[in-house]
């Protein structure tokens, strides 16, 4: 299979083997939510850290005491539940940017799954923000991943220095989940319909994620996805339950290996209802009977009116409450990603600061050596003539000292040597 656009340098290989028993969709929606639901905590974006000092898929085998010191174990979290990390899903030559991702992993129990989301403008969806706007999930299932493979450092990284890589390698497409009903797109929806199912007809994507060490450590990464590939995980079934979601009004998935009819006739045929009354037949047309007789049904009481009144009453209640609800996590979803964004602009700004204080720290360095290559020279070239000239004056002194000795010598010699000399005149011509 081609690898997809911008696909990660390196990745941590794992086994490849193929479970044969792959559920479908159906099969996991359906379960015991309660029974999962003290497994998996799905709102807390907080890490929670258990006390065990070995991992629970790490089999620990009695050893000595020097041994168990030396081979010391880091300490993994028993559960895990991080939400809306910002990705970007890239496969063959397309991607898919604006979407989140969801990792829940709860490591005593074996259970795991991932998910993507998005939201679209669907009319007439039920729980819809006041806009319009629901969230598509993209299901994908522990008992589906052939292979996941984690690089912590991809060369494409559209989120800067803390993207990560994650490589699903599937043995079955994931699901997308929409809502039940909805009358039309709305603005922007119709592409945005159009990647998701393109998406979930692929088995080998890449995922690249905002994900810095602190909030998970590259060790914790590779071990997730170990297990993963190991197919020592199965599904959380309290998050795959498509009858919690959309405000209990349940959800329809829609696999990448099926048909897309349902998806295909709720967004181009599918058209608000509306309540027609029945024609009357014309007068010529119509039987001859007798007037409805007058209807016996008693009246409610007041207690009943009271009742459905309300019932009403407690009914408009909740759908209000269900309104803000989805108002406040809209606003909160978009306050989270214009957050990203500043984020983001600040991390890249902080590194060009950091790029041009590194510049100028170097030119200033350089020109300090420049100065201390000068300073040395120039002390150098003092120290030298110091000891030239120190050197010269202690010759000259030397040969001075040594010369008066020699004319002491000489003229003690002389004094002490008798003189003879001899006089020889000329003869003068007159005498």
């Amino acid at each position: 299979m081609a690898d997809p656009l911008f696909s990660p340098a390196a990745s941590t290989a794992s086994a490849t083997s193929t479970n044969p028993n792959t559920p479908r969709s159906s099969e996991l929606h359906e379960g015991n939510s309660q029974a999962d639901q003290g497994n998996v905590d799905t709102g807390c974006q907080a890490v929670a850290i258990d006390a065990a000092p070995s991992s629970p898929s790490l089999p620990s085998s009695p050893e000595s005491p020097r041994t168990r010191i030396q081979d010391i174990q880091p300490t993994w979290p028993s559960k895990i539940d991080r939400t809306k990390i910002r990705a970007e899903a890239c496969w063959l030559d397309q991607t898919m940017d604006n979407v989140l991702l969801d990792i829940h992993w709860a490591g005593q129990h074996g259970r795991a799954f991932l998910k993507l989301h998005t939201t679209l403008h669907l009319e007439g969806a039920p729980g819809a923000s006041r806009h319009g706007l629901v969230n598509a999930y993209i299901f994908i299932y522990p008992e589906r991943i052939r292979q996941l493979s984690f690089t912590s450092q991809p060369q494409y990284s559209p989120f800067g220095p803390p993207t990560i890589a994650l490589t699903f390698d599937l043995s079955r497409p994931p699901a997308l989940i929409l809502p039940k009903t909805y009358t039309s797109f709305g603005r922007g929806a119709e592409a945005t319909m159009q990647s998701l199912r393109n998406l979930i007809q692929q088995t080998y994507f890449t995922v690249f994620a905002s994900l810095p060490s602190r909030m998970l450590s590259s060790s914790w990464l590779q071990q997730f996805c170990q297990d993963i590939t190991e197919h020592k995980l199965s599904t959380i079934a309290a998050l795959a339950n498509l009858k919690s979601l959309y405000q209990g009004h349940g959800a329809q998935a829609v696999e990448g290996d099926g048909p897309f009819e349902a998806v295909c006739d709720q967004g181009s045929a599918a058209a608000p209802v509306a309540l027609v009354a029945p024609e009357l037949p014309a007068y010529e047309e119509a039987n001859p009977s007798l007037p409805p007789s007058r209807s016996t049904k008693r009246k409610r009481s007041y207690d009943e009116s009271s009742a459905m009144g309300h019932d009403s009453k407690s009914t408009g209640i909740a759908a209000m409450q269900a309104l803000i609800g989805d108002m406040l996590e809209a606003k909160l979803t978009a306050h989270e990603r214009r957050v990203g964004a500043m984020l983001s602009a600040h991390e890249d700004k902080v590194q060009e600061m950091l790029s041009a204080h590194l510049c100028k720290v170097n030119e200033q360095l350089a020109i300090n050596n420049y100065s201390i290559a000068d300073q040395i020279d120039a002390v150098e070239e003092r120290v030298r003539n110091d000891v030239v000239n120190e050197f010269t004056d202690t010759i000259n002194n030397r040969i001075l000292e040594e010369m008066e000795g020699v004319q002491e010598s000489v003229m003690e010699q002389i004094t002490s040597m008798p003189l003879q000399a001899h006089l020889t005149f000329p003869n003068h011509p007159y005498l």
